[in-house]
């Protein structure tokens, strides 16, 4: 069937003499800055439109509560 296909790479290049462990940091630290996994994660099941609008609005009013209760301060 019509899937979604995403190809994402993120290239981390050893230096010289630099121990594994450091590369796997360093690799670690970049997927995390890529949102690489937060992406996975947010296309692992489909979110009908309409849920996604309800989270969207239920963010908003979240937002708005935030603002006015800091603004307040």
């Amino acid at each position: 069937m019509g899937g979604v296909v995403t190809v994402v790479s993120t290239v981390i290049r050893a230096k010289k003499d630099e121990p594994a462990m450091s590369v796997i940091r360093r690799f670690k630290k970049q997927v995390q800055q890529d949102q690489i996994l937060k992406e996975f994660k947010k296309k692992e099941y489909y979110i009908k439109p309409s849920q996604i609008r309800k989270e969207q609005k239920k963010e908003w009013e979240r937002a708005k509560r935030r603002k006015l209760f800091l603004g307040e301060e």
